[in-house]
């Protein structure tokens, strides 16, 4: 009785951890073919152009995290010389509004397309 009941528990354990590994692995799928700022996949991309170029030029990560930082810094230190662009991005983000990320959109397919 005690071997079947440690015999459950260990493949609970071990189909638990199976689990983690799938989902580590899909996460590292997505992290390696889809843009985490527009979100189009590699395979849509690559039909039109180079879509490491994308992520490492049009669609930079840091970019984006360095521009927020940017205008946070900005708003707080010379709010009176922001620009229009600039107080208009802030505004969206103080109000938790990320329309301006360009979801879905990618300024190259959109070109190539064409």
């Amino acid at each position: 009785m005690i071997i079947l009941l440690l015999n459950l528990i260990f493949g609970m354990i071990i189909d638990a951890f199976g689990e983690l590994r799938d989902q580590k692995t899909r996460d590292n799928d997505d992290q390696k073919n889809v843009c985490f700022i527009c979100g189009i996949d590699r395979s849509e991309y690559e039909r039109y152009a180079n879509f490491e170029d994308h992520i490492q030029n049009e669609h930079y990560i840091w970019a984006y995290i360095n521009y927020i930082v940017y205008l946070r810094d900005r708003y707080e230190t010379q709010r009176n010389e922001m620009t229009d662009i600039e107080n208009h991005i802030m505004e969206k983000l103080i109000d938790k509004d990320y329309s301006w990320v360009p979801v879905g959109r990618a300024l190259t397919l959109e070109t190539n397309k064409k």
